[in-house]
């Protein structure tokens, strides 16, 4: 036996031996990444959600135009959130019918079945946003 055919053969050797490793090594980097970015998804539900009875809030009175779009002051929290992410979040105040009464009408307007909050992701032109859906109802 020649070197040259040793040295082939001890290459794909180890070249098989490095692959399992590495295959693992991928796989567990995956594996995490993806665990960190349900923490972070969770972290950013969790925010959503401390934020919306502040901008059930806003919602000073009833407007008295015959749309019946709700007068809105927000409160400087939402409005700071949504300032720092602008162009990539907005906001919608529904009835219960669905009808956007105020906000962004591009916002699904489903309206939530039961009282606790729903959280959903929605795909609009390619881009995946991140909807809270909670029910608050206002005087």
């Amino acid at each position: 036996m020649s070197t040259r055919a040793l040295s082939s053969g001890l290459r794909r050797r180890l070249l098989v031996m490095l692959m399992v490793p590495l295959g693992l090594l991928a796989v567990a980097s995956a594996w995490f990444d993806y665990l960190a970015a349900g923490d972070v998804a969770q972290q950013q539900d969790q925010h959503l959600q401390s934020l919306a009875p502040l901008l059930a809030d806003s919602v000073v009175r009833k407007g008295s135009q015959p749309d019946g779009a709700p007068v809105v002051l927000l409160a400087p929290a939402v409005a700071e959130f949504l300032k720092d992410r602008s162009g990539s979040t907005a906001y919608a105040i529904a009835d219960l019918q669905g009808r956007v009464l105020a906000g962004d009408t591009r916002l699904s307007s489903e309206v939530p079945a039961t009282h606790e909050p729903e959280f959903h992701s929605e795909i609009q032109g390619g881009v995946v946003y991140r909807a809270n859906g909670t029910p608050t109802v206002t005087p």
